[in-house]
């Protein structure tokens, strides 16, 4: 596959990748789920306004997918969606770790309950991503 087409492919997987993200986040906040809102994180730390912030959102999950496919897809155990559910397993360790406390919100998002909606969201992108690159 080319880069182009390889590249093509990471924008409509991670599309949809943090559209199922962020469709989690809307259930879970009506129906009272533990949940984190990346992209008002995002908006907040970094000073964007609304047309910014999805930008950013939407860009860290095309990325997210570019990285998936290029560097770990094969790496990873299991098959399909249990594969991206893994990478987001290793995405959120990292954003829990690092990236977090980096925003000022301390190791695993300040308190569990985030932490675990945090997961919960990141499961639902690495299960699409997973899904859709295994479709290819």
């Amino acid at each position: 596959m080319s880069s182009i087409e390889t590249l093509k492919r990471a924008v409509i997987v991670g599309v949809a990748g943090t559209l199922a993200m962020t469709f989690y986040t809307f259930v879970a906040g009506y129906t009272h789920l533990p949940h984190v809102d990346v992209k008002g994180m995002l908006s907040g730390f970094f000073n964007l306004n609304d047309m910014g912030s999805w930008v950013a959102y939407l860009g860290v999950g095309v990325f997210m997918a570019y990285a998936y496919a290029n560097f770990f897809r094969e790496r990873m155990p299991a098959s399909s969606w249990m594969r991206g559910v893994f990478y987001s397993f290793f995405a959120w360790l990292f954003m829990q770790m690092i990236a977090f406390p980096m925003m000022g919100h301390g190791f695993f998002s300040g308190d569990m309950m985030s932490a675990i909606g945090l997961f919960a969201g990141m499961a639902c992108y690495g299960a699409m991503v997973g899904f859709l690159y295994e479709q290819s």
